[in-house]
C-alpha cells in the first residue's frame, strides 16, 4: 500500500514533486541493497553444506555479548524468511549490512586459519608477528591464502591484535598497523566504526561505515561509505583497492564515483 506522504496526485509544487521522488528513489535503492544483500546472505549459509560447517563461519561468532549474538541470530534467520517470501523488509537493512560485515570477516578468519573465537579477546595478538606470543591456532599453509590476505611487512614486524589481518586491502593493513605503532591510530575507534550499530550518529549525520557485497577475501567486494572516507582519508588515501572496489558498487547503483581529492584533505 502506497504511503499518502508518498502520492504526489495533486501536488503543484516542483520543489515538493522532487521531494517525493527524492524519498522514493531513496527507498527503491534501499530495497536493492537489501534484495542483494539478503541474496548473499541466502547463499553463504546455502550450497549443501552441513550445518557445523555454516555456523563456523557465521560471523555472530564474532560477537562476545551472547545476547547479541542471539539477535543476529534471529535477525540472519527472520531476513532470509521474507526474503524468501519476496517481502524484504528494508528496516533490517543497515542490520544486515553488519551481519554481513561479520560474515565476510569470519570467513576471511577462516582462510587464514585464525580460531574466530579467539579474535574477540583482546589479549591475544597476530600470529604473523614473530615477537609476541602466538593465538592457539596457527596460520594455513601460506600457499592457500589469499593473494590480498598475504601478511605485508608491518604484520611481520609490529605487534598488533589479528583483527587487522582480516581486511583484504594490504596497503589498509600496512598503514593501520604502522599508524598504530606510533600513536597515531585508534585501533578501538576504528573497530567502533566497523561494527557500529545503527547507520546514523547521535548528531543525525551518517555513520562510517564498511561493506561487503562479493567475495570476503577480494578488496573489489567491498565498499566503504562517504562519511568512512571522510573519517578516515588519512589512513586509507594510499589504498586505491577500496576506492575502486567502492565506485564499482555505487556505478552498479547508478551514484556518483566518488574520488580521494572531494572526501578529504
Amino acid at each position: 500500500m502506497k504511503d499518502p506522504a508518498d502520492d504526489w496526485t495533486g501536488v503543484s509544487s516542483s520543489k515538493e514533486r522532487r521531494k517525493i521522488q527524492n524519498r522514493l528513489n531513496q527507498r527503491a535503492r534501499r530495497r536493492r541493497k537489501l534484495k542483494e544483500l539478503c541474496h548473499n546472505l541466502d547463499g553463504s549459509e546455502g550450497d549443501g553444506e552441513s550445518s557445523s560447517s555454516v555456523d563456523g563461519d557465521a560471523g555472530y561468532v564474532l560477537l562476545e555479548c551472547p545476547n547479541r549474538r542471539a539477535e543476529m541470530i534471529i535477525l540472519a534467520r527472520s531476513a532470509q524468511t521474507n526474503y524468501s517470501l519476496g517481502t524484504p523488509q528494508p528496516t533490517q537493512l543497515y542490520a544486515l549490512v553488519g551481519l554481513n560485515l561479520l560474515n565476510a570477516l569470519a570467513r576471511n578468519a577462516r582462510e587464514l586459519g585464525f580460531s574466530r573465537h579467539s579474535l574477540c579477546a583482546e589479549h591475544f595478538i597476530s600470529p604473523f608477528n614473530l615477537e609476541g606470543p602466538k593465538l592457539p591456532c596457527g596460520p594455513r599453509q601460506e600457499s592457500l591464502w589469499p593473494p590480498f590476505l598475504r601478511p605485508t611487512e608491518a604484520q611481520y614486524q609490529i605487534t598488533h591484535h589479528s583483527f587487522l589481518d582480516l581486511f583484504p586491502i594490504p596497503s589498509l593493513r600496512e598503514s593501520a598497523i604502522r599508524a598504530e605503532d606510533l600513536g597515531f591510530f585508534d585501533e578501538d575507534e576504528f573497530c567502533a566504526d566497523v561494527f557500529g550499530v545503527g547507520h546514523k550518529t547521535n548528531d543525525g549525520d551518517e555513520r562510517p561505515r564498511l561493506l561487503v557485497w562479493g567475495e570476503s577475501w577480494d578488496p573489489r567486494g567491498w565498499e566503504a561509505n562517504e562519511a568512512f572516507f571522510r573519517k578516515w582519508a588519512w589512513l586509507i588515501r594510499g589504498c586505491p583497492e577500496i576506492l575502486e572496489g567502492t565506485n564499482y558498487w555505487r556505478q552498479r547503483r547508478g551514484e556518483k564515483k566518488l574520488n580521494f581529492g572531494r572526501l578529504g584533505s
